[in-house]
């Protein structure tokens, strides 16, 4: 039967790995030529540059969002992903979703593979040395040794050394990884071992380790191709621009995403497809081997462009610093959302989601998953639609838009995550005639970064709080205590005197208070602490303060205009309390200039002790 859509969920380590060069426009060409509608949802983790577990942990949740009911195939681009990750994440969501699988630059039991032809390509790089260039000393800088392809071309390379009757040992195999720093390392080592008699040719894995190489035998002197050959592999770009140009393999990416799609269509169809299908490089002969390039750079032009495009990288990092400076002094989430979707990204593409946990927006309320932000969580951050903002919108909403049309298109899908803890994601969809690289990988970093520091910043406010307010609270009745008396109360009183602000202060005091423990319990004596502390804070101004000063006696003051408002106060809180059958006696005395809080208070308690003297007698308050 002939396939007609065909919905792909693309796992890759990074943003810029294979599918997002000319391969994704490769696959849609060729999904026109067959008449087939095509969706790639490119689910991406940035797990290979931190290389910390937990980190990691939080980078490849991302592969949890995949809707295993949706996609027709998957294919996987995660080669320098470790393999304990992908035997822990991604194979277990393969197996649950029993639909074809290719995997690229990789090779997985019972998984079919696609790539280049590195054993060929590494064939005909050494036979050009050793037939045009009369190499007879070899050595080879490799990638990370779990990696599919540097070991595929490393083992190339010692088959070739069998096939021209030279041993190992002579022609040594360093290993290393795809890196400049590798080149660069492993070249110092090599001039040291061979005493400065390099070989004539070194191999490298890839471009990068390379141009790591050239630059640590031109510290030393070393000329290239006089002095030794150099060859690099893969030609992203980097070979062509440098002094002297690297000679490379490189491979016609739109054709292989062109054969890509053919091999997924014959998956999904049920038809044979080979075990691995094979693209062959392209030998790209250039300076660092001694042959004349076959495309001259104009450098001129080149550091033209050079200068626009930093330019550019200057405009964006400023306007980035800018950005991150504005959501640095916001305290709320709220506030940093609004701010977020300022910055122009988000009208730039077709449509982008940032969905988080609504935990997120009440920092501790509760505890965020290391798989996934459950669905009664989910909420929307931030929505572009056509380089629109739609706002308020619901999650589901949302969805409903974002999975409509899909039809050539790609989406772009992230984790946001504070180390294992997933706390949202970020979807970007793009139509396939307009893919380019988005600009929102640093956006991502960074905001993942700022989120998690104001995250922690309000978590660890919370709490600080919620500390302050058990060391300042009196744990019985609610209101302030003696402590928050002496280290809060009086300094914000002096404030006050000192601004010649007067002030009423009260010494409010249970009736009986002793005889009513004694007679119905503690139970009884506690409850009608809270309501009278209840009461003096209920009725208090705004601008006051109260505190349980000790036992039954509370304190509290307030600034006045004139002293009716301190005798209305007082009467308020008692007649309140007699309506729940508890007498209290309430002292007022009034601060004086160079008065301090201690000493109103003592004359407050005087005055109350009159009135209670008035009430009862002499029978020592009355206790």
């Amino acid at each position: 039967m002939a396939v007609e859509q065909i919905n792909i969920a693309l796992l890759t380590e990074g943003w810029t790995r294979f599918a997002l060069m000319s391969s994704l426009k490769g696959m849609f060409a060729r999904a026109k030529e067959r008449g087939i509608d095509l969706f790639v949802a490119q689910f991406c983790s940035f797990g290979e540059a931190a290389r910390e577990d937990v980190f990691n942990q939080g980078e490849y949740s991302v592969y949890n969002l995949i809707d295993n009911t949706y996609f027709d195939a998957i294919i996987l681009d995660v080669s320098d992903i470790p393999n304990n990750e992908i035997d822990a994440r991604i194979f277990p969501l393969i197996r649950k979703a029993d639909i074809p699988v290719l995997a690229i630059d990789s090779k997985f039991p019972g998984i079919h593979s696609f790539g280049q032809n590195n054993k060929k390509s590494i064939e005909d790089m050494m036979d050009h040395l050793y037939n045009k260039h009369n190499v007879r000393r070899f050595a080879f800088f490799g990638g990370p040794s779990a990696n599919f392809e540097a070991n595929a071309r490393a083992r190339a390379y010692a088959s070739s050394l069998v096939r021209f009757g030279l041993n190992q040992m002579d022609n040594p195999i360093y290993a290393g990884n795809f890196e400049y720093d590798s080149g660069y390392k492993n070249m110092e080592k090599l001039i040291f071992e061979s005493a400065g008699n390099l070989p004539g040719a070194i191999v490298c894995a890839n471009d990068r380790i390379a141009i790591g190489a050239l630059e640590a035998a031109k510290q030393r002197g070393y000329k290239c191709p006089s002095d030794f050959i150099i060859t690099g592999f893969d030609n992203y770009g980097q070979a062509e621009r440098y002094s002297p140009q690297v000679t490379t393999v490189g491979i016609d990416r739109c054709e292989a995403g062109k054969k890509m799609v053919d091999v997924i269509c014959d998956l999904v169809d049920g038809k044979e497809v080979p075990e691995f299908t094979y693209i062959d490089g392209k030998m790209i002969y250039r300076e660092s081997c001694g042959c004349a390039s076959e495309t001259i750079l104009d450098y001129r032009k080149y550091a033209m462009e050079s200068v626009l495009t930093d330019f550019k990288n200057d405009f964006k990092r400023n306007r980035m610093t800018s950005l991150m400076a504005d959501l640095s002094l916001l305290n709320d989430f709220e506030s940093y959302f609004k701010a977020l979707s300022n910055y122009p990204y988000f009208t730039q593409v077709e449509s982008c989601l940032v969905a988080v946990d609504k935990g997120l927006f009440s920092p501790g309320s509760s505890a965020f998953s290391p798989k996934r932000v459950p669905a009664d969580r989910e909420t929307v951050a931030l929505f572009y639609e056509n380089g629109k903002r739609i706002d308020p919108i619901s999650i589901r909403e949302v969805k409903k838009r974002m999975t409509r049309n899909l039809r050539n298109k790609v989406a772009f899908i992230s984790s946001l995550h504070f180390g294992k803890d997933v706390v949202g994601y970020i979807i970007i969809r793009e139509d396939a005639e307009k893919i380019a690289l988005p600009d929102f990988v640093d956006v991502r970093a960074r905001f993942i970064f700022q989120a998690e520091s104001l995250y922690k910043t309000l978590k660890y406010s919370d709490l600080s709080k919620t500390l302050s307010e058990l060391y300042n609270n009196d744990q019985l009745t609610g209101i302030h205590n003696r402590i928050f008396f002496d280290e809060e109360m009086v300094p914000a009183f002096d404030r006050l005197v000192k601004k010649k602000r007067r002030c009423a202060v009260f010494f409010i005091d249970a009736d009986n208070f002793k005889n009513i423990n004694d007679t119905y319990g503690h139970n009884k004596g506690d409850l009608i602490l809270k309501t009278i502390a209840k009461t003096i804070d209920k009725l208090l101004p705004e601008n006051g303060d109260a505190c349980r000063f000790g036992g039954d006696e509370f304190v509290a003051y307030f600034p006045i205009d004139e002293k009716e408002m301190a005798y209305d106060y007082a009467r308020k809180v008692e007649e309140a309390l007699l309506e729940k059958d508890i007498s209290v006696s309430v002292g007022i005395a009034f601060s004086e200039e160079g008065s301090n809080l201690s000493d109103i208070v003592n004359n407050a308690d005087k005055e109350m002790y009159k009135i209670k003297f008035k009430k009862y007698g002499d029978r020592r308050r009355n206790h």
